[in-house]
């Protein structure tokens, strides 16, 4: 055989081998193995076949966020599991050992910033960390030498939500997860330059208990949501943290730094905000290097959509005021765009099964403060229950109707609302003293303002204000304006000398709050005289009402729920002006910016605002007419009663006596608390012309007497009111929280009352008597019914529970 031929057999048996070399690594290579990657910031496959999810780590040891969310929720403000919520949000990193890679969380609460490693090194050791996960290197998979690929699967798949948890503790019923009815969503998998994100559809399977998770669900023992699980990068380097200020009005965060001297104090707190820089820093008013971008959901309908837009763009005039020129923006969310993408804010429109409350969220680098991504969702009921409110109050439904008025109160709350819920992801706090000193904050929750006009007409045209307050302007000037910190603290420090100032939930929300002018859904300069303003348009309104405040083809029936908001107008107010009893006013004050103030209430106002409240209680103020009461029958059929509806003890026939104990109760419940009766008696044992405990008492039974024996139906009312006035106190009396010296006073009143009631011959008195005697006797057999349910209040179409 000559050489040619030995050469031609070479070749081909060298073809043969490589094509049979091939076909074997064709015939090995898996279904799996043909996955398309998608590159990102982590780079993933998913088999759709199998349902595995593989994840590709190139860098070990490296710092970045991760976040659970719900894109699908359930419905029910009451369960809160809602769309778009989010979940913990931490800082972690994956780290290898051996074929092993962790999921750590490092702490970061704890730290030592030091350039000093064995400083940092000390700390780190000093205080736990948490494993999060663990996954096995895919060895088949990771033969690259540009990362390892590993199976993320059940990972994905788990209740990293906490679910199961949140069920049960709402009282829901006992639900776990079932993986076999639990899948991968490929196609609402994304990877974006700085985030990665896999979304999961989990079933979870048991036993309902309650009419809540029944009523959102179309087949209660299987609750089937989505859940997302996002990798997000952490900014770049280069942002300022701000030192935290409590007058400030910011949300922040803690860290404690054992590198700090010794003089100097190991808590440090910076606020949180987004990044943002003029181009020109030497310039007054400059653009930014890169603008604050806000994009609606175009799942919002018109004319909702509008307001959303106008009233989230006033941010604007905030920062424009604090030396920037269009660095905040808000736009229409394209379809280029996913609303998931970190480097994009979203303003989401969400629907629930009953009203609720709106969030603004932040996405935030635990290390600075700066906030990587905002994310509004707004509940699209609330805008509906500020209408409702606007029906309750003006008969428009006659010969001509006239339903502007409604929606243009309906409008201007949803452009607050929006203004409200984005100022939260710029870091804001809320803000509920600005409306003492005027409305000038879109972060205090702000009730509509109606007023009487020249021709005897209830007035909406002022319900809401428009545009950025003042405060606002305050605030973003200290967090985002080109400012030192002693320049900072200025910016706080004029503001409060001309009266704006910043208080907060801790001081609004409690019952037993003390601070005079720091209250939610208020208005007005005074609360007690703002409660009496407020008490003369529910009068206006209700004298008013009837069968015009309905739409043409709605049940009669469904006057109770217009009703509903229209007798309980003056809550707010009221809890507004009963902090002024007891009540003692301060700032959040600082040594060496500004006077100290922490002073009572003074007698005066004291005993003015004790007048106005027991106006609540009133005869007047409590009876319907028989003009209502005369329109309104039962339910009809296919209706029933829920929670917006006047609950009492007539059914099926509205309870005019029931609603009036829900009424007073609500004013002896605030009025009466432990905190603020404690604090009346070491008021008044200090301040000789200050109203004591005694004169509480005195005044509300003298109240109730006033509205007897006026009509047998206005007795019904009066003595039932006196029934729970007397269960209040003695429930005052047995609470752990009251002092001594007021349970003492209470046992004087109740005997004292008690020997005027022994022999009186009125069946209501005698009753009383008795009820009074047992418990003084310690023989207490029965006590009077509870009121009514108070129909719900917060949120009234309004802005944590913003958290």
């Amino acid at each position: 055989m000559n050489h040619i031929k030995l050469f031609r057999l070479f070749v081909s048996l060298f073809i043969l081998s490589a094509c049979a070399s091939a076909n074997q690594a064709a015939s090995d290579e898996t279904e799996e193995d043909k996955v398309k990657v998608v590159e990102g910031f982590f780079d993933y496959k998913i088999d759709a076949a199998s349902q595995k999810v593989y994840l590709k780590v190139k860098h070990y040891d490296s710092l970045f966020l991760y976040i659970n969310s719900l894109t699908a929720g359930i419905g029910s403000n009451d369960i809160g599991l809602d769309r778009g919520q989010l979940g913990n949000s931490r800082m972690v990193k994956f780290s290898k050992y051996g074929n092993k890679v962790l999921l750590i969380e490092p702490n970061s609460s704890y730290v030592a910033v030091t350039d000093n490693s064995f400083e940092v090194r000390a700390v780190e050791e000093a205080f736990a960390k948490s494993v999060l996960a663990s996954f096995s290197i895919e060895k088949k998979k990771s033969g690259s030498t540009d990362g390892d690929w590993i199976d993320i699967t059940d990972f994905i798949t788990r209740d990293a939500h906490n679910i199961a948890k949140t069920l049960k503790d709402q009282g829901q019923g006992s639900y776990t997860l079932d993986k076999e009815a639990s899948v991968i969503l490929p196609e609402k998998s994304f990877n974006f330059p700085r985030n990665t994100e896999f979304e999961a559809m989990l079933t979870f399977r048991g036993e309902p208990q309650d009419y809540e998770i029944r009523s959102v669900t179309p087949t209660a023992g299987a609750v089937t949501i989505q859940v997302r699980n996002s990798f997000v990068s952490l900014p770049e380097e280069g942002f300022e943290p701000v030192k935290f200020h409590p007058g400030g009005g910011y949300f922040g965060i803690r860290r404690y730094n054992y590198a700090s001297p010794i003089d100097q104090p190991i808590e440090e707190r910076f606020i949180t905000k987004h990044r943002l820089i003029k181009k020109d820093t030497e310039a007054e008013i400059s653009e930014p290097v890169e603008p604050i971008v806000y994009y609606l959901d175009p799942g919002t309908p018109e004319p909702v959509r509008s307001a959303l837009l106008d009233g989230a763009s006033w941010w604007d005039q905030a920062f424009e005021a604090a030396g920037f020129k269009n660095a905040f923006q808000v736009k229409v969310l394209p379809d280029s765009i996913h609303p998931m993408d970190s480097r994009y804010n979203v303003i989401q429109w969400v629907h629930r099964s009953t009203r609720g409350w709106s969030y603004g969220v932040q996405v935030i680098d635990p290390r600075t403060g700066e906030i990587v991504k905002g994310m509004v969702t707004l509940g699209s009921l609330r805008v509906r229950q500020d209408f409702l409110i606007a029906q309750a109050l003006v008969p428009a439904y006659g010969l001509n109707p006239n339903t502007a008025p409604h929606m243009a109160l309906a409008l201007a709350r949803i452009r607050q609302l929006s203004a409200h819920e984005v100022g939260h992801t710029l870091g804001l706090a809320h803000n509920y003293a600005a409306s003492s000193y005027g409305r000038e904050s879109v972060m205090d929750y702000p009730h509509p303002y109606v007023y009487e006009g020249a021709d005897g007409q209830l007035k909406f045209d002022s319900a809401y204000d428009a545009g950025i307050g003042e405060w606002d302007k305050v605030a973003i000037n200290y967090g985002y304006g080109d400012h030192s910190e002693e320049e900072r603290k200025k910016v706080i420090s004029e503001a409060s000398e001309k009266g704006i100032y910043f208080l907060s939930d801790q001081d609004a929300r409690p019952i037993y709050g003390a601070h005079p002018e720091t209250h939610l859904w208020d208005n007005g300069l005074s609360a007690d005289q703002e409660l009496k303003r407020v008490l003369k348009i529910r009068k206006i309104a209700l004298d008013k009402f009837g069968p015009d405040n309905l739409p043409e083809g709605r049940s009669y029936s469904d006057l109770e729920e217009m009703l509903a908001p229209l007798y309980f107008f003056h809550r707010y107010q009221l809890e507004a002006a009963v902090k002024l009893i007891g009540g003692v006013d301060y700032r959040y004050s600082v040594k060496g910016e500004g006077n100290l103030i922490n002073e009572p209430v003074s007698a005066e106002v004291q005993s003015e605002a004790l007048s106005t409240i027991l106006e609540t209680i009133s005869l007047e103020n409590l009876m319907l007419s028989d003009k209502i009461l005369s329109v309104i029958p039962p339910k009809s059929y296919g209706d029933r009663k829920g929670r917006e509806s006047l609950m009492g003890k007539t059914d099926p026939v509205l309870d005019p006596v029931g609603i009036a104990e829900t009424a007073s109760s609500f004013t002896f419940n605030a009025l009466l608390n432990p905190q603020r009766i404690n604090r009346l008696s070491i008021q008044s044992s200090q301040e000789d012309n200050l109203i004591t405990v005694k004169d509480v008492f005195d005044s509300i039974l003298n109240e109730i007497k006033k509205g007897t024996g006026k009509s047998e139906f206005g007795n019904q009312i009066m003595f039932s009111v006196r029934n729970q006035f007397i269960k209040r106190i003695i429930e005052l009396k047995e609470d752990k929280n009251s002092s001594v010296s007021v349970k003492a006073e209470i046992l004087v009143f109740l005997e004292k009352l008690n020997d005027s009631l022994v022999n009186s011959d009125q069946p209501e008195d005698k009753l009383l008597s008795n009820y009074i005697s047992e418990y003084l006797e310690g023989e207490l057999k029965s006590v009077p019914a509870s009121p009514p349910k108070i129909p719900d209040g917060s949120p009234i179409g309004s802005g944590i529970k913003c958290y």
